[in-house]
């Protein structure tokens, strides 16, 4: 498999790219980078659409070739592989757009479906030790039922008692990140914490980067991405890459 950090995962949560590398080793996958650095998404939602047309197609270049080499591209940012899915085929033409999108994976997704593949010894599945009660939050771009929550899924097969936080963090797109409307983000923020803190939890996970921060912001605890915690309760070994 192929996998694309993406910008956010490599300068701001390198943990989650090398917890997804444990993750995806200790069950057999052979992991390659991508060359690919950015979706492309700041360009997009800032509405430079020919810049976007241009980075956009850049990738579809090369990951085509990537997945190609490699096989199916894994992406732990679910807003970033939805940039890939559905904006570069709309801004891209070509059947190279087309054939990314249908092998680009979000990796919890990716690897939910890895656990339940029958060809698969059931030793090498993806049931671990989890924390035993864990408050969840999706991504603001997961769209249940259509998606589900894969990470939550994982977490309770796992052993966890996981209770999901259908709350926006008040990011969107890149629309949160904007000084001017901090105001609002900061009402939808802090109904997110008040549901989080009334559930109570052992460990407050998070699978996108920029809402954790959202919530680290509003807290001052940092949750945990669902893949750390994958890769924690899978154990650390020699093989592991360097943090």
């Amino acid at each position: 498999m192929t996998i694309l950090p993406t910008c956010l995962v490599e300068h701001h949560a390198p943990q989650v790219g090398r917890a997804l590398v444990r993750v995806a080793e200790r069950n057999g996958l052979d992991c390659s980078l991508s060359a690919v650095r950015c979706c492309g998404a700041p360009w997009l939602h800032a509405g430079e659409i020919e810049h976007f047309t241009k980075v956009a197609t850049a990738n579809v270049a090369t990951l085509a070739a990537e997945i190609r080499r490699s096989g199916d591209l894994v992406v732990p940012q679910t807003r970033c592989a939805e940039v890939i899915v559905y904006d570069s085929v709309a801004y891209v033409a070509g059947p190279d757009a087309e054939f990314v999108a249908a092998h680009t994976n979000d990796a919890l997704e990716y690897l939910l479906q890895v656990h339940h593949d029958p060809e698969r010894e059931p030793t090498s599945r993806i049931v671990v030790g989890a924390p035993s009660r864990i408050v969840y939050h999706p991504s603001d771009r997961r769209r249940p039922p259509v998606a589900g929550v894969p990470g939550a899924d994982l977490l309770t097969l796992a052993g966890a008692d996981v209770a999901v936080v259908d709350q926006s963090a008040g990011m969107g797109v890149t629309w949160g990140g904007r000084a001017s409307h901090d105001p609002l983000v900061a009402v939808t923020a802090e109904r997110l914490v008040e549901r989080l803190d009334a559930i109570g939890a052992d460990v407050v996970v998070g699978e996108d980067v920029r809402d954790n921060a959202v919530i680290e912001e509003r807290t001052g605890v940092a949750p945990r991405h669902p893949l750390e915690i994958l890769a924690d309760a899978a154990g650390s070994g020699a093989d592991d890459p360097p943090e």
